[in-house]
């Protein structure tokens, strides 16, 4: 791959970042988005597990394990949609501020 192709790849790859971070932030801004997934299972449904952790029938049970699975995919979820941002910021910090590559 010759220095131009490099930088090619690097172009596209920034523009990728940014309209997915840009994709997102459409998404955050749909009050359906923010309803069912933002406030419904981000917030409400990880404070309904966490209540169910205590639980001494769920605990009998065995199934803390199960609930503590689903807590973990909130997080992981979360951390994905973290992880867009924080790309789709450096994307657009790179975007303002090429860096050249001399032949």
């Amino acid at each position: 791959m010759n220095k131009h192709d490099v930088l090619l790849s690097v172009e596209n790859d920034t523009e990728e970042k940014i309209q997915m971070v840009e994709a997102l932030e459409r998404l955050e801004k749909n009050k359906d988005f923010q309803k069912v997934i933002l406030d419904g299972y981000m917030r409400d449904e990880v404070l309904r597990a966490n209540s169910l952790l205590a639980n001494h029938t769920i605990k009998a049970q065995g199934k803390r394990t199960d609930i503590i699975e689903m807590l973990v995919a909130v997080s992981t979820f979360g951390e994905y949609l973290e992880t867009i941002r924080a790309l789709g910021a450096s994307a657009r910090y790179q975007k303002a501020n090429p860096v050249s590559i001399e032949e």
